[in-house]
């Protein structure tokens, strides 16, 4: 058999990448793997120039920042990264070693697993509406956006989002003073996003539509207007625009367990809650959005705790002799953080 990691972290993303820190700090032998060729997942992927406010120690840091300051905090302990490797299915052999087969037909043994995919690989869900038009979306710095990766390019214009998330409510505080106008279009009656985010549209500028749906675009190879239309009263109205952001979600891809008797639900491993650990397979475990339990919260600060608590668990499970509980982390690290493990 070829190297045996103590633990293998599937998911390179925000989560992901601090149970690689901390599995250096539980001196695991660790590699994480990701499917695309960067770390930060949906935070580098789709939301990079996104503030985002509920961080611990950070009244607000774009996604971009938290991600590099998390790489470099990964990369303290030189773990392995494999990178452009999507983990297409997980198997447990007769020796208790799991056998991880990625879609290249590499297979990397470990003794403990962390599922921290999150939304797993992923492309965005399209507005019906606007099919056909797809070439709008090749305009440079206007048309209909799903990824924005730099802002402030796209500042001045006409801006009208398609959702009613968080991602769609910071996106509309983000570019109202920014834009020439900032429109945000919900096909539902209620919001689904915290509630600051919701309070700031009152008198805030921003033209909201709710409940409304897009109906159609103007022709042409320049996006110039959208058509909506009420969901109710089926009346329609049209709104001048030069940059459409659709943020109504994404359609997920996620790793395959069909030879793991593993539990899922709504796309995420069910975990026992103390230890995040698979409740069919010893040895499995999953944090972030990749778990579920009830009254399971699913914030990035949460899922950090998580990878915690996961990493600590496996490193026990791997030898009963260790500690449960490490020690402190100013105990461990000498007076320059920033300087890696030699």
């Amino acid at each position: 058999m070829n190297n045996v990691y103590d633990l293998i972290i599937v998911g390179a993303g925000p989560v992901g990448l601090f149970a690689s820190f901390y599995a250096g700090m539980r001196g695991l032998n660790t590699v994480l793997i990701e499917t695309r060729n960067e770390v930060g997942g949906a935070l580098t992927a789709i939301y990079p120039e996104k503030y985002i406010y509920d961080m611990v120690g950070f009244p607000k840091i774009l996604a971009k920042d938290l991600i590099n300051n998390l790489y470099v905090q990964s990369s303290h302990f030189n773990n392995e990264i494999k990178f452009n490797s999507q983990i297409v299915d997980i198997v447990k052999n007769e020796e208790d070693i799991f056998e991880l087969s990625s879609k290249n037909g590499e297979v990397i043994y470990s003794k403990t697993v962390l599922i921290t995919t999150g939304m797993g690989s992923f492309t965005p869900r399209k507005l019906p509406a606007l099919k056909g038009l797809e070439h709008f979306e090749k305009q440079e710095y206007s048309g209909i956006k799903y990824v924005i990766k730099d802002k402030e390019k796209y500042y001045g214009q006409k801006v009208v989002i398609a959702g009613g998330g968080n991602s769609a409510l910071d996106w509309a505080h983000d570019f109202n003073g920014n834009s020439k106008s900032v429109s945000l279009v919900h096909r539902l009656p209620d919001w689904q996003a915290h509630e600051e985010s919701i309070e700031k549209l009152q008198g805030s500028g921003i033209n909201v539509y709710q409940p409304w749906q897009f109906v159609g675009a103007n022709e042409g190879d320049k996006l110039e207007y959208v058509v909506i239309e009420h969901m109710e009263t089926k009346e329609q109205k049209t709104i001048e625009a030069d940059l459409l952001i659709v943020n109504i979600g994404f359609l997920p891809s996620k790793t395959k367990f069909e030879n793991l008797p593993i539990k899922v639900k709504g796309g995420a491993v069910m975990v026992e809650p103390s230890s995040l650990e698979s409740q069919e397979v010893p040895g499995v475990f999953a944090a972030g959005d990749s778990a579920t339990f009830e009254g399971k919260l699913k914030l990035i600060c949460v899922g950090s705790a998580e990878a915690a608590i996961a990493v600590n668990h496996a490193a026990k499970k791997i030898d009963n002799t260790v500690s449960l509980k490490p020690q402190f982390s100013s105990n461990f690290f000498s007076d320059d953080f920033n300087k890696k493990k030699k």
